[in-house]
């Protein structure tokens, strides 16, 4: 900031003759009487216009500089060590472009940033970001697969662009003094509305882009010096870094489209500094009023047409072809688009607004919320779309008031910036802030086209620099009217820190939000509660113990937006998961007539009737689980897990035998208790459902081992419970497959009940045995009901017939996750029902896929036996092949196994 006794040089201007020099600036309240009468656009065009820019030392710059650098680590510190959240899973996990084993390079360059071809016809993104995807490329080969080498990255690229933004703010302040520089940068490093871009991984496209553009503005300041007279030559050097421009603008685009928009801002630099106009002159007097002042400022003040064409021709060639080859580059970007996306009114409700005037009105208001975002960043949220901002349905809605007020200060700046009496290189200063603040935004601000989103704090990264510059200028100005600049400067220094300070805290609490996936959906609907997305994750993420409350947040996703058609695929799954199946199947049916409504191009409507077809299943209305198959096969011809899961349910019917008469007596919820309790030797329990062809091979040895008890005298109790009538009930009781049969005892005192499954051979004998093993004082187990015969629960029972391949219960397999790494696919499992001859056939299939996961442990787990631990992972189709990073599933496989469909789906976990 300016010193004591230095407002003297703040007003220049060239002599009437020879080198233009520093004027002497007046005195307040003494302005010349002429200079107040000039206020034609003729007389303003006479006056010479050059000025001379004050260049801080290299030194300041670099101290400055290596400060924002500093600065811009330590806030982003503790982002190192977060996961792969939102975005980041499909623009880097799971985009095949981002793994050189997956991809050649080629195809890096046709797709678009999600890995999906950008000429394919049911393609839904039209984003073409090479250079920020071969980023992510070189940063798996270098650092692995792990987030932390990601984080790492970004929060250096952030610190390189905080630094460049202190170069460039060296270049446009005409008095850029250590405390302005500082300042500058450290309210960039700091600010938290640069969170998403720097803590979420897949804001590496605005780092990237960020930094080209800075870089291209740096360039062309030395084709375009701000000299004391325009260049009158174009030498080779000037024609480099013109072209060097180009290039590192074409870069900037290629990393994210915005990036185009620099070349704008390098040509106002160019119309204000290097060649020094008017603008007040320029729109108002012309190009031909505005070109002679400066004319005859390079002359001296004396008309010369060859000098005006020097200079002029130089500035020309230089726009010229900046904008000639910025303008290439931006058609054949733009010729890389095969279609029009068709945004859903979910992602940006402003699009489908009728009424011109209240679309408009809505779109403003998010440009509106842009800047209240830059001015006052303490609301942040990962996703303002999915109803969190109501459209506006009035011209009297309140807000409107707050757009106006923004359009309103907009335009004051402006106004200084063209038409106000200061300075012309203070009004230069101010329009190229202007320039850095909205030039960046527009193709994002959504009034001019459409955009797939309704407010992004990712998307003010570039401009913001425009704001920080905004605010330093705004205190230098406020500066000129008082005396006092000693205590100014004191007092600016105090709120500079203040702020830096402020934004810094607010920045390290806001990466917090981006730890991992659970924290940022969190954090989202704390923020944003009219957000039906947000709520439809945070209940995806949320613990698998934690229904009640992934109930109520699906609800609410539905409640905000009732076309919210995954919403209901997802709540009828929890609530089959809580034993509601009735309800679940209810909330299908919602689901498809929601769809058809309506439909998405996001929603699979196929899910809701393969579900349907599940939940049929579960409650042995075999009839309308198939045709639920059917009409999944329907949409999709060929569609693996219906296929698959049809042919099952074919043969089932076809082989289920007739009714077997099944004279035990049956328990219900309401006496259950009873029983159990009026049996103190305890009770073997068959939970079973009618549809089930174990199930009913294993009635008569059910019933023959109750006549057998009784003849032999084994006080033991006997009974069964229909699944399907009494679904609460095994719910309660963890019954995850059929048949299940339990050794069950009264409570004791202390409230523990002993409970043993039966894995044994389906036969009277081995029925009897257990009932007398476990009723005379046998294994007393207050598990749940994940016991093996053999030995204990918590190792790997032997390796299965030969495939190589572990069989582990239930306890070995949660004791293997929570011991495997997280940062890559650790461990594959699949989850088989014993004697089931689709599960039989897999397994061999299984076995050999082992090879193309490497590094990954392949195991394989009974549901017919460990029926808890399948429930806990929510399998309902056998076979099924899980893959898990750490404890976390992250990918599913659960169609047709065979050799083809398993290998394409191993090789995807790569």
């Amino acid at each position: 900031m300016p010193t004591k006794g230095s407002r003297a040089g703040r007003a220049t201007a060239a002599s009437s003759g020879g080198s233009p020099q520093c004027a002497p600036a007046r005195s307040r309240g003494a302005a010349d009487k002429t200079d107040k009468t000039d206020k034609t656009a003729t007389r303003s065009a006479r006056r010479p216009v050059l000025f001379v820019r004050s260049e801080p030392s290299q030194q300041s710059v670099r101290a400055a500089a290596a400060l924002a650098f500093v600065a811009s680590l330590a806030v982003y510190s503790n982002s190192l060590t977060g996961k792969f959240v939102f975005d980041d899973l499909p623009a880097v996990v799971e985009n095949k472009d981002v793994d050189s084993s997956r991809s050649s390079f080629s195809e890096l360059w046709a797709d678009n940033f999600w890995g999906e071809r950008m000429d394919a016809p049911d393609t839904q993104h039209q984003s073409y970001r090479p250079l920020t995807v071969w980023s992510f490329r070189i940063n798996r080969d270098v650092t692995g697969p792990g987030e932390t080498g990601f984080h790492v990255v970004n929060a250096l690229l952030h610190a390189v662009v905080s630094a460049l933004v202190v170069f460039a703010t060296a270049r446009v302040l005409i008095r850029p003094s250590t405390p302005a520089l500082a300042t500058v940068g450290l309210l960039f490093a700091t600010h938290p509305v640069h969170t998403e871009a720097v803590s979420g991984v897949v804001g590496r496209a605005e780092l990237l882009s960020g930094m080209f553009a800075l870089l291209a503005f740096l360039v062309y300041t030395r084709a375009a010096p701000a000299w004391t007279k325009p260049p009158s030559v174009l030498t080779l050097g000037t024609l480099g870094n013109v072209l060097a421009t180009i290039l590192l603008t074409t870069a900037a685009m290629l990393s994210k489209e915005q990036g185009f928009t620099i070349a704008g801002v390098c040509i106002a630099y160019d119309v204000l500094y290097s060649c020094q106009m008017d603008l007040k002159v320029l729109l108002t007097a012309g190009p031909s009023a505005a070109i002679a002042a400066v004319n005859r400022a390079v002359s001296g003040g004396k008309e010369s047409k060859h000098n005006k064409q020097k200079w002029l021709g130089v500035f020309a060639a230089r726009c010229g072809l900046l904008v000639a080859g910025s303008a290439l580059a931006l058609l054949l970007r733009l010729a890389k688009n095969s279609q029009h996306i068709i945004v859903d009114e979910k992602t940006n409700p402003a699009n489908h607004i009728v009424s011109f005037v209240h679309r408009s009105l809505t779109k403003s208001l998010y440009v509106g919320l842009h800047a209240w975002l830059l001015a006052w960043p303490q609301t942040l949220c990962c996703d303002w779309s999915a109803g969190s901002i109501p459209v506006v349905q009035s011209v009297l809605d309140p807000r409107n008031a707050g757009t106006l007020a923004l359009f309103v200060f907009l335009g004051f700046l402006i106004y200084k910036a063209v038409f106000s009496a200061d300075t012309l290189q203070r009004k230069a200063e101010l329009s190229v802030a202007i320039a850095f603040l909205v030039g960046p935004f527009l193709p994002a601000c959504g009034l001019f086209m459409e955009v797939g989103f309704t407010v992004a704090e990712r998307v003010l990264y570039l401009p913001s620099v425009g704001f920080c510059l905004l605010l330093v200028i705004a205190w230098d100005r406020w500066l000129g009217q008082t005396e006092a600049l000693s205590i100014s400067n004191k007092l600016f220094a105090v709120i500079a820190f203040a702020c830096v300070l402020g934004y810094g805290t607010r920045t390290m609490l806001r990466n917090e939000d981006w730890r991992d996936e659970l924290s940022i959906y969190s954090a989202g609907v704390q923020a944003a509660p009219l957000n039906a997305k947000l709520h439809h994750n945070a209940a995806y993420y949320l613990p698998d113990d934690a229904k009640k409350q992934k109930e109520f947040h699906l609800r609410e996703a539905i409640r905000l937006y009732p076309l919210y058609t995954s919403a209901y695929v997802n709540l009828g799954v929890v609530l089959s998961q809580m034993g509601r199946t009735e309800e679940s199947i209810d909330v299908y049916k919602q689901g498809i007539e929601r769809h058809w409504e309506r439909p998405l191009y996001s929603t699979d409507v196929t899910a809701f009737y393969r579900n349907l077809g599940v939940a049929y299943r579960r409650l042995g209305r075999l009839q309308d689980a198939l045709e639920s198959y059917q009409m999944c096969l329907r949409y999709k011809p060929l569609h693996p897990g219906c296929k698959a899961n049809k042919v099952q349910l074919e043969n089932l019917i076809a082989q289920q035998p007739a009714s077997v008469a099944f004279d035990v007596p049956h328990l219900t919820t309401d006496n259950f208790d009873a029983f159990v309790s009026n049996s103190p030797s305890g009770a073997v329990v068959m939970w079973y459902a009618p549809w089930c062809s174990h199930c009913t091979e294993m009635k008569p040895d059910f019933v023959e081992a109750t006549k057998l008890l009784r003849q032999q005298g084994v006080a033991v109790s006997t009974a069964a419970v229909d699944c399907t009538q009494h679904e609460q009930l095994c719910s309660d009781w963890n019954i995850g497959g059929y048949p299940t049969v339990l050794f069950v005892q009264p409570k004791t005192a202390s409230g523990k009940q002993k409970r043993v499954e039966f894995q044994g051979g389906r036969t009277a004998a081995r029925l009897v045995a257990f009932a007398k093993e476990h009723s005379g004082g046998g294994r007393n187990s207050d598990a749940a009901d994940d016991h093996s015969s053999s030995g204990s629960s918590s190792g790997p029972a032997p390796t299965d017939g030969g495939s190589g391949v572990a069989d582990l219960t239930g306890a070995a397999l949660s004791t293997l996750l929570a011991a495997a790494p997280g940062s890559s696919v650790s461990t594959v499992v699949l989850f088989y029902y014993g004697g089931n001859q689709f599960s039989e056939a897999a397994k061999p299939v299984f076995a050999q896929g082992a090879a193309l996961v490497p590094g990954a442990q392949f195991v394989q787990l009974d549901c017919a036996r460990h029926t808890s631990a399948c429930r806990t992972h929510d399998v309902d189709v056998f076979p099924s092949v899980f893959a898990f990073r750490g404890q976390k599933e992250v990918a599913r496989f659960d169609d047709d196994i065979a050799a083809a469909a398993l290998s394409g789906f191993l090789s995807h976990l790569k």
